[in-house]
Parts: structure tokens; sequence; C-alpha cells
């Protein structure tokens, strides 16, 4: 390990080369990675090199395909992937807390055959803790991620990690992100965000994570010919690409959001996102759209009622577009959204460039939102077979028929158990679960009583159940069930009914999987925008102390 940062001499020389160097991780899954199951991947495969820098896989793991974009000195890079198991030291210990680097799970280990900078950029959780090892040796770091405007991490938070001593070596465990930036930055935020949390029966103070995710960058300094491993803890990193430069010069940006910027960085170029269509006229006039706390927001007024269609654009041009991804994204040279207007209004369409997140909804009137997230949805008055999973409990009596009125499923004799009989009514692979997603499930059913219904969401290997009480109106009702924030990124899922507290024949005429996060988020405000509440233009409830524009009663207002 290097007991000294950059010499004089490598300073002057560095300011002299001014030498930068960006590599892409598994660009268009160039690997062939399998998104459902993951990949073996094992240590040593090397994910990206350039002159200075060689980035491998630290241990053998399984990683998934991810993509993410992130604008590096004005040049877009677009790629990633993501290990399957959480990295652990020789002992079996967490490296954040022990500071014994990880020998197992998903890691990545990077050569350095110049002295510089190098810059890992990651998708980021701000109630996750990072630790980077030099020769074996836990090293201090500069952090940073986009945030939430709306949060004490406010729209990108970072911090610098310092260790002691000419190695810069850390000495003590590594908190969370959110509880460092929070330490340096409102240590009165800080010390009042701990509560009493009682785990078996013992009642201790914890931190009331933020839990905030987006884009990241880790920043350290390298030496020529160390190595250095790079990990996220309790968590499987997923890495898009790396940066190298011989200065601290590197402006990293999703859209013109600004992650990171060196001393001696350029200026970020703003780039211009604009709504094109019929919605704003015609096809050869552009509305811009305005940053407002993180995401591009246009309000189009006085809309006539009538059918429009529009896309969002990059500088005015189709080089770069976004059509409707069908689930609540953008997507290059997709088809265009629509937007059906009934009874006339003003519609404020939202945009997030590093997710490609796109929102449409009205502020006043009464329409609802151009298109819903639906992740999912089965009809089963249409269907001529139902060839889903089923099981009943050993010995216990019961079937499942598809009749005309929809999937029957009676109930002989029960267990005590709410999950017997479980039914696969969505079937495997038919969606994704995003890490802090929200989501509702919305079923029209005929119940034969009142009683307990049980959800179970996920795969085979990661899933999450969550009961619901159920009023039965004896004939078929239509009722919205809201799961808890999702814990963990999970694809190829199902969805499982468990009906077991139901005894006689339960008949489900259709089940729809909606994400609140996406098109459909705005539904919350609609359906209370009457009482007083504050909410920002992503649908989110905010205090009376947040500045920008918000919706208040249904209407808009600067505060």
């Amino acid at each position: 390990m290097k007991k000294v940062l950059l010499s004089v001499a490598a300073i002057f020389a560095a300011m002299s080369l001014n030498a930068q160097e960006v590599c892409t991780f598994n660009v268009d899954n160039a690997l062939e990675l399998d998104s459902e199951n993951g990949t073996a991947l094992t240590a040593g495969t090397v994910l990206g090199q350039t002159e200075s820098i060689v980035a491998t896989i630290g241990a053998d793991d399984t990683y998934k395909p991810q993509s993410a974009t992130f604008t590096v000195n004005g040049t877009d890079i677009t790629g990633g992937l993501q290990g399957g198991t959480n990295p652990k030291d020789a002992d079996g210990g967490v490296p954040s807390t022990t500071l014994k680097a990880p020998v197992s799970g998903a890691f990545l280990q990077f050569e350095a055959k110049a002295d510089g900078f190098l810059y890992v950029m990651h998708k980021a959780s701000s109630h996750k803790n990072y630790t980077i090892f030099e020769e074996g040796t836990p090293i201090g770091y500069t952090f940073a991620a986009i945030g939430d405007a709306a949060s004490e991490l406010g729209a990108v938070y970072q911090f610098t990690l310092v260790g002691e001593g000419e190695y810069n070596e850390l000495k003590n465990p590594v908190e969370f992100a959110e509880q460092e930036y929070l330490k340096i930055n409102n240590p009165t935020f800080y010390e009042s965000n701990w509560e009493d949390q009682e785990k078996d029966g013992v009642v201790t103070k914890a931190w009331k994570k933020l839990e905030k995710n987006g884009l990241g960058v880790l920043k350290f300094p390298v030496y020529k010919d160390c190595k250095y491993i790079v990990n996220a803890n309790g968590s499987k990193i997923t890495a898009i690409g790396f940066a190298f430069s011989t200065e601290d010069n590197v402006l990293i940006q999703s859209g013109d959001v600004v992650i990171y910027k060196g001393e001696s960085a350029a200026e970020p170029v703003k780039k211009v996102y604009s709504v094109i269509g019929t919605l704003v006229g015609n096809w050869d006039v552009d509305t811009d759209m305005e940053l407002v706390n993180g995401l591009y927001t246009a309000t189009i007024d006085n809309v006539a009622a009538g059918s429009y269609e529009w896309k969002i654009r990059q500088d005015h041009a189709w080089t770069i577009n976004w059509g409707d991804n069908g689930d609540g994204t953008g997507v290059q040279d997709g088809p265009n959204f629509k937007a059906e207007m009934p009874e006339g209004g003003s519609i404020t369409i939202t945009f997030d460039p590093a997710t490609a997140a796109i929102n449409a909804y009205v502020v006043g009137g009464a329409i609802e939102p151009a298109g819903e997230a639906v992740l999912a949805e089965v009809d089963f008055t249409t269907l001529t077979e139902f060839t889903g999973w089923n099981q009943f409990a050993d010995g216990q009596e019961g079937s499942v028929e598809l009749t005309a009125d929809g999937l029957a499923i009676t109930v002989g004799t029960q267990t005590g158990e709410l999950w017997q009989p479980q039914t696969m009514v969505i079937g495997d692979g038919s969606f994704n679960l995003a890490e802090d997603g929200n989501y509702k499930v919305v079923i029209t059913a005929k119940y034969p009583t009142d009683g307990t219904l049980q959800i179970n969401m996920g795969s085979w290997g990661s899933n999450a159940q969550q009961t619901f009480e159920v009023t039965s109106t004896g004939d078929f009702q239509t009722d919205e069930f809201v799961f808890d924030p999702w814990g963990a990124d999970i694809e190829g899922c199902h969805l499982l009914f468990q009906n077991g507290d139901f005894l006689g024949t339960t008949i489900i005429k259709s089940i729809k999987l909606i994400d609140l996060d996406g098109a459909d988020a705005i539904k919350s405000v609609k359906a209370a925008k009457e009482d007083g509440a504050i909410y920002n233009l992503a649908g989110q409830k905010v205090s009376a102390s947040y500045k920008g524009v918000v919706i208040k009663n249904g209407k808009k207002y600067i505060q």
C-alpha cells in the first residue's frame, strides 16, 4: 500500500497528461447473463479494462444483467450487472463490520497500472454501507448518490469517509451511507433519527432508515501495481462501469443532475428535454420541460376533450427519444404515449432521465392518469383452460376448476393454515419486482364468507406474503390490497392466491397487479386532493417546509 498520496511530481504529471478513461460493464448484455436465474461467473472474469485499470469479478458468484445510464464528461454510458450473494470475509463476517476484505459473494476487484483516481459507477442505496480495500486494507473514499429532494438527503448527497494516518486506513465499522452523510451535514437530524425498536423482547436504539435508491459513485485514489476491492455490504453490488483520471477532473451526471463533479472538471452541459405531439399542438412543436426537484416537468393547460399522443425527446431532436414502454417508463423509439381526455383539463408530465420513469396525470379536472402501470393481469372469464399450479394440504378436501364466472377454488376442510390451499393465479416469470417498490393487487371475486386472504408474491427463491381482511358482500366485489414497500429486486415473479380461511367456494373473476410508482402513482393524490395535504409532482406527500412546485387540493402552487 502506498504510504503517501500523489507526490508533487506525480501531480505535475497528472496535470500535464490529463488522462481520462471510461469503461462500461456488460453493454447490451455482452456477457449473455440469464436475467431470470443468473449466470455463474468465476473469480478473475474480466468485466472491462482500459490502459490504466483492469476490472474483474472478485469471487465465484451468480450474476444477472442490469441496465443504467450515466453521463461521464458529456458521454452517455449504459450497462451493468448485479451479483447474487452478499459478500462475506474469510470468517463469514460482514466486511463493513469486521473491516476484513471479502473472499466470497458479489464484489469487484480493480488492478491499477497507473496512479490516479478511480470512480466506480453503481446503483446505490442510502441504507447500505460500502467498503473499499487496498491490498487487503480498508480505506476511505468519497461517496455520492442521487437521493430525494423531498427527504433530508436532498436531490444529491455526498460525503467523504476519511481514514486515519498516511495510509488513509479505516479503523471503525462503516455505517449506512445516509448515516455518514447526515452525521457530517445534518448532525441534528442524525441524532433525532434514532428510535426505540424491539427485537426478541429487547428494546434498543436503532437507526430509522430513510431508504433512498439512486445512481451512485464511489471515488478513491489508486496507485500503480495495487489491487482494490469494492463491495456493498448486506447487498449484491450492481455495478455499471468505471472511470479513471490522473487528476480529479471527472464530471458524472444523470441527465442534468450532477452526481459528482471533480475539482477541475468542466462545467456540465445542460440537456433539454421536451414533450412533443398532438398533446402540445403538433409533431413539429416542442414544449420544454423544467427541472423541478430532480424531475423534469411540463404542464399543458387548457387541453380540450379528445384523444392525444405524445413523446419526450432530448435536445429537440429524434436522435434520443422516449416512447411508451408499457410499464410506466419510456423506451428509445417506443410507441407514442396516449392521453384520453374525456372532459378536458390540464396534464402534468414528469420525467426522470436516470430511470426513464414517466408519469402523466391531471392537475385539476377529473381525468384519470394516461395509462396505469399494470405489471400483470388475468381475466379468468376469458380462459378456456386453467394451467396454473395449485396445492392443497395432505388430506385436505377441495378442488379448483375453471367456470364461466371465473376460477372457482373450493375449500372443503380447513387446516388452520391460511396458505392452504395455494393457487398460482399469475404464473412464473410474469413480472419483476423492484427494491423499495410499492404495489397493489386488485381482485374481483365472490367470497363465501368473511375471512382473511393471504397473497404471496415473488419467486420460489425469494418472496413475501401479506394478509388482508375481506368482508364478503355475497356477490362479486372488487377489492384493492396494497403491499408494504418491497424489500429487494426480484425477477421472474409469480403471485399465489392463498384462501385457506374461506370454507366454501371462492370464485376469482379477474386479478391485476399494479406498480404504484408508475403512471398510476398519482391516484393517491387524486383520492385525497381535498384534504389539504401537500404533494410534490412525483405524487409524494411533503411537509409545509418543502420548496418547489406542489399540489394542494388538486391545484398547483409554487411553495
